[in-house]
């Protein structure tokens, strides 16, 4: 089951091999909230299994995080995922989320980077070729559940769930 935010800004789902979210904040979010977001993606980073995945997906009008906090991200990723995190992709269904996501990509220095798609079927078509088959019909499984793999469907809206 997503975990959700209570005004479903972020919802989040994940399984030993993979992670994913759905983004809709239309402010950003502060640096409690965001240590609680790394917090929570460290705790999954320290139980997950080689090869992991990372899916972001952004829905328009989503605000981005500040410089700092795409910092803390980075360091976070350069700390913790130990070789398991083996790819990272960030849906972003429009031109101005997609150069966000390239700026964050200029913080990033080591592997992986994230890898910018427009479209969740782009974007699972690439994780799939690093995971197990039967990790990749999980989160492909979950997605849908989630009504996630439509474009279309990255909007406002709660997600069901």
């Amino acid at each position: 089951m997503p975990l959700r935010t209570e005004n479903d800004e972020i919802i989040t789902n994940y399984a030993p091999h993979w992670y994913w979210e759905r983004i809709a904040n239309q402010k950003a979010p502060t640096d409690a909230e965001y240590d609680t977001y790394l917090s929570n993606f460290s705790a999954f980073l320290k139980q997950a299994q080689a090869p992991t995945v990372h899916l972001t997906l952004l829905v328009p009008g989503a605000v981005q995080i500040s410089a700092m906090q795409r910092e803390r991200f980075a360091q976070l990723l350069d700390a913790e995922s130990h070789g398991v995190l083996k790819g990272v992709a960030v849906v972003a269904p429009t031109v101005i989320l997609r150069g966000g996501v390239m700026v964050f990509n200029w913080v990033v220095k080591k592997d992986p980077q994230p890898r910018v798609f427009a479209t969740p079927q782009d974007a699972l078509a690439w994780l799939n070729t690093l995971l197990p088959r039967d990790a990749a019909g999980e989160l492909r499984a979950s997605l849908q559940k989630a009504d996630l793999l439509e474009s279309r469907r990255l909007q406002r809206s709660p997600v069901p769930g």
